[in-house]
């Protein structure tokens, strides 16, 4: 019985061994180029400047460059997006705070839902890509990919004028108490900082 034990142990590590043991993800893929990532596509704020606000797009994996950084650049200009929305919402809280309004939480994401309905397909903010960072790997299943992280530049004046035209026709179809907390956020927006 012994015999057989050792035998079968002896069995299982030969197995283990020829099979080249358990794989981990490491070892399935690896970087085609070595390029040290910069600092600044996990963590955008690195690269603001005094006129300008930072906004990192990521891609998915992809077999092609050029649709890497294509879809790069589309979630950088949501992500900028999603920051003017988040501005105008907490304009509106801020708003409701001092007007009273109950209800400007969910005032805020209806007008921020309302507009970017109605703005779709407007290019409601301007910047430009100002570094693109790519990681080019490859993987025994799934061959070569890339993975691409862009750094848009949007303009604090851009992002202000976006906030505030996002917020106006968020307006329409307001009730009158809503359209008053809306006045009190627009003038809020103009003094707040766009730093955050």
């Amino acid at each position: 019985m012994k015999f057989f034990r050792g035998l079968s142990v002896l069995l299982v590590i030969a197995l283990a061994t020829s099979c080249g043991g358990p794989q981990t993800f490491s070892d399935q893929r690896k970087q085609v180029k070595d390029p040290d990532r910069p600092k600044w596509p996990n963590e955008p704020s690195v690269a603001d400047t005094r006129e300008a606000k930072a906004f990192v797009g990521i891609s998915n994996r992809h077999a092609g460059l050029p649709q890497s950084r294509e879809e790069a650049e589309i979630n950088a200009y949501s992500a900028a997006m999603n920051y003017v929305g988040l501005v105008v919402e907490r304009a509106v809280r801020q708003a409701g705070s001092q007007t009273g309004l109950s209800s400007d939480n969910r005032l805020g994401v209806a007008v921020v839902r309302d507009a970017t309905v109605r703005l779709k397909g407007t290019a409601l903010l301007r910047g430009e890509v100002a570094k693109y960072h790519t990681e080019h790997w490859e993987t025994r299943q799934d061959g070569d990919w890339y993975e691409t992280f862009a750094l848009f530049m949007v303009p604090r004046d851009v992002l202000r004028v976006a906030a505030q035209n996002m917020l106006a026709t968020g307006m329409q179809g307001r009730t009158a108490d809503e359209l008053e907390s809306l006045r009190r956020a627009k003038e809020i927006l103009e003094g707040m900082s766009l730093d955050e």
